[in-house]
């Protein structure tokens, strides 16, 4: 009867410990994951204001105002005015 109760004490014991176990590896996956989400939110968000700056950038090129003539010329020879910011490739 002693044998018995110390095997099935053993073994709940060991489910516990593994269960305990599978908690935490869960655990620090999702908190990997939350980790990861933010880094790509992060850069999600540079890459939107990298467009959102290239997007400035065409409709000042595709302006008819006569004072941004000058600013359109150095656009378009590749400079970029005081101030601003332009991706060349």
């Amino acid at each position: 009867m002693k044998v018995r109760f110390i095997i099935k004490f053993a073994f709940q014991f060991a489910l516990i410990i593994f269960l305990v176990m599978q908690n935490i590896k869960i655990n620090s996956s999702i908190k990997f994951t939350n980790t990861a989400i933010h880094t790509i939110n992060i850069e999600l968000n540079k890459i939107k204001n990298e467009i959102s700056h290239v997007k400035n950038h065409i409709s000042l090129m595709q302006s008819n105002d006569i004072d941004l003539l000058e600013t359109k010329a150095m656009w378009t020879l590749g400079y970029s005015p005081k101030n601003a910011k332009i991706l060349l490739h």
